[in-house]
This record gives structure tokens, C-alpha cells and sequence, in this order.
């Protein structure tokens, strides 16, 4: 059994993620991880009630399905052959299926979310970096160019501090470190020459850093990036009422927040939400869809000048 950290909380697990996470030499541990290679027992089916499933376009099979067999138990259902029990009373997650790269994707994503709501973390979708000794995140929908942002800022000196989900604490405003990894189409030109990838369905989620990177830092700026093709490269600088509307867009899309964690995260999130938009600079990056990084990143590095 190993321990790893990640987003300030302590994993146990026999599963092998030292090329993507750091390790933890403290006994004591936040989750237990287990793998089965057993098939899930048939007779929870009869037990569960559906929170949420989610389709791909034309599909008439679920990709995704949440269900809670009790109070404090939930199995996630994913591509019908990978298999998730949480068990929040006794913190320990049972997985049933292959160790491949759908089983980091759907860990990486949907399960440690799940873990950080029980733990009272607000979640923000995007990729937040070091950069030039200020804290950047780059928010946005799916596709927008935010990991490709970190991307070019980890290649001007910069360092990942996470991709896809951005966990800031319950007792502070900080962004905890998640994984040093990104995730990024295979083609991109932007992923470093020998680095550690593994496949996760569409894209690779390749490790840009090499050393231990767990401190916390305020979000010094927030670019919420944006792509529309009537529009060429603009910004605007958001006011107080901009900051908040774009962050509750950004954080209440996650299925899990409107189904299952809204009414204990829905203050959390405001107080968060608040405290960022006082003290934090806000910027609306919109950029046509043929607009090159490059240039969306020159925008970026002389807004933070």
C-alpha cells in the first residue's frame, strides 16, 4: 500500500500512480482506494435509486449513471463496465474494472470530485498555473484552450499546479495543488519531448512536472477564456457582478453539484465565490476558434504585466 496527496487530501491505495501524483510518508490517510478484480455483487442493483445519468448524443445507452444505495453510499456507473463504490461513511472507494486510461479518466475527474464536495471544497472547471510568481487560473467550457494555456505558460517557466478540476479549501480561498499533469489532444504540439502520458479516451494526460509542488496560493487572476467566431481576440475586464455570474456558470454545470452536493456546497460556494471577487483580478478572454495560443497567451502574459 502506497499514500498520495492530492488537493491536500491523503489517498491509500495498492494502485500505482507515482508517475502522476506525489507520494504522502504519513500512516494516517483521508481514503482508501481498492481495487477488485471480482465482478460487482448483482444483488446491490436491486437497492439503488438513479440521482442523474448522462447520454452521448444519438446513444441510447448512458455513459454515466450516479445512483445512492444509501445515506452515505453511491455507485458510479461508467460505459457499464467500470464501476465505482463510495462509501463516505467508512471513506473508502471500491473500484471494479480495468486499471487503463478510462479508469484514470473517470478517477481523475468524476470520483475525486466526488471526494472533494464530501470534504467541503469549492470547484471551479479549468487549469490554474505558477506563473512569473503570480497564481493564473484559465477558466472555461470543455475545448476552450485552458489546459493549452497552462500548456505555453509551463513552457515559458511556468509550473502546473492542476488541470480540469481547480479545488480551493473550505477554511481559505487558496488553490490546492492537484496533479502536475494536463490534458491535451495527442497531436498538440505543446507536449514535451519524453514526457510521462497515458491515454484518457479522446486526449493524453501528460505529467509536466518532476518535483513535489504542494503548496497553496490565492488565485491572483482568473481568465474565464471563451470562444466565439463573430468576435476576433478581445477582452474585458469583469466588474463584481460579471466575477460572480461567470463563476456560478462555471461551477454549478458539474452534475454532481445541482444533484447531490447543492444544498450543503450552496453557501460554501457563495462565501468562496465572494472572497475571490474582492480580491482577485477577473478578465473575459473571447477568441475565435481559429485564433493560434500563441496569440491568445501573448494577450494573457501582457494583461498580467
Amino acid at each position: 500500500m502506497k499514500n498520495y496527496i492530492l488537493y491536500g487530501m491523503k489517498i491509500k491505495t495498492e494502485i500505482n500512480f507515482d508517475e502522476h501524483l506525489n507520494r504522502c510518508y504519513i500512516d494516517s490517510y483521508d481514503f482508501e482506494l481498492v481495487h477488485s478484480n471480482n465482478n460487482l455483487k448483482i444483488e446491490i442493483q436491486s437497492k439503488l435509486i438513479k440521482i442523474y445519468e448522462k447520454f452521448i448524443m444519438n446513444e441510447p445507452i448512458p455513459f454515466e449513471v450516479l445512483f445512492q444505495i444509501d445515506e452515505k453510499v453511491f455507485y458510479l456507473s461508467w460505459l457499464t463496465h467500470y464501476h465505482f463504490i463510495i462509501d463516505i461513511r467508512s471513506n473508502t472507494i471500491n473500484f471494479y474494472g480495468e486499471l487503463d486510461g478510462e479508469f484514470y479518466c473517470v478517477f481523475f475527474s468524476r470520483i475525486v470530485s466526488f471526494l472533494l464536495y464530501t470534504r467541503g471544497y469549492t470547484q471551479i472547471h479549468g487549469s490554474a498555473i505558477q506563473y512569473k510568481g503570480k497564481t493564473v487560473c484559465f477558466i472555461g467550457d470543455s475545448g476552450a484552450g485552458k489546459s493549452t494555456l497552462a500548456s505555453l505558460a509551463f513552457h515559458h517557466g511556468g509550473k502546473v499546479i492542476t488541470d480540469d478540476i481547480i479545488a480551493i479549501g473550505p477554511d481559505s480561498c487558496e488553490v490546492n495543488f492537484g496533479t502536475s499533469s494536463l490534458r491535451l489532444y495527442p497531436d498538440s504540439s505543446y507536449i514535451p519531448a519524453n514526457a510521462v502520458f497515458f491515454d484518457e479516451v479522446d486526449k493524453l494526460r501528460v505529467n509536466f512536472n518532476h518535483s513535489s509542488y504542494n503548496k497553496k496560493y490565492f488565485p491572483n487572476f482568473l481568465f474565464f477564456i471563451e470562444i466565439n467566431n463573430s468576435k476576433g481576440l478581445i477582452y474585458e475586464e469583469l466588474d463584481n457582478f460579471g466575477k460572480m455570474t461567470s463563476l456560478i456558470y462555471n461551477a454549478y454545470n458539474k452534475k454532481l453539484l445541482q444533484n447531490v452536493f447543492s444544498d450543503v456546497m450552496e453557501s460554501e460556494n457563495i462565501k468562496v465565490f465572494s472572497e475571490l471577487s474582492r480580491r482577485s483580478s477577473f478578465v473575459k478572454v473571447t477568441r475565435h476558434e481559429n485564433t493560434s495560443p500563441e496569440d491568445v497567451f501573448s494577450l494573457v502574459q501582457l494583461l498580467l504585466t
